[in-house]
């Protein structure tokens, strides 16, 4: 479980419903100049925030299993991922939609450590992106990442409190994770 956030362009945040649809459909391969919008995205979010790291595919792979070229594997990749494994923030950049995750592992004071990081990668997403963000937990969009802060934290800790009243027992701040994979490798 994680606190998501979702990054859509203006014109598919006229209302909730359409906000969903665009969110549900499936992202098509990326152009040329979508995928060359992508990297600038990632490569202007790695320079603002140490620790980063651009996820490698193994486009051989998935040649293999798809049967075909590398070159083929290569240019239907439909997203870059960045990850930061020692706080689980995850960013997934599509052709017309950005993803920005944290699991639910950390408490109040260490979000509040990572909260200027999150804010500075939402902040270029709009900048540079032109996305507006959507906040699934506070089911509403956000144009001022700032202005969101306190209620995501808030939101954030009621549902860690939640999932302590379950008897969940995942690792609550990077500090605690035992081993070093990423926190969605589980195999």
């Amino acid at each position: 479980m994680s606190y998501d956030l979702t990054l859509l362009p203006p014109e598919h945040c006229a209302s909730p419903e359409q906000i969903q649809s665009y969110i549900e459909a499936e992202a098509s391969s990326p152009t040329s100049a979508q995928r060359a919008r992508m990297d600038a995205l990632a490569a202007s979010i790695q320079r603002a925030v140490p620790g980063l790291d651009r996820f490698a595919p193994d486009f051989q792979e998935t040649a293999r299993l798809r049967g075909t070229s590398v070159e083929e594997a290569r240019a239907n990749e439909r997203f870059v991922e960045l990850d930061k494994v020692s706080d689980g923030l995850q960013i997934v950049l599509q052709p017309d939609q950005v993803s920005v995750t944290l699991p639910y592992w950390h408490d109040r004071a260490t979000l509040e450590e990572l909260w200027p990081e999150i804010e500075t990668v939402l902040e270029i997403l709009v900048r540079e992106g032109g996305f507006r963000i959507y906040d699934p937990q506070l089911d509403r969009l956000v144009d001022d990442p700032a202005t969101i802060r306190d209620q995501a934290i808030a939101s954030y800790g009621h549902t860690m409190k939640m999932l302590e009243s379950l008897g969940d027992r995942a690792p609550r701040s990077s500090t605690s994770r035992p081993g070093t994979r990423p926190w969605w490798k589980f195999w």
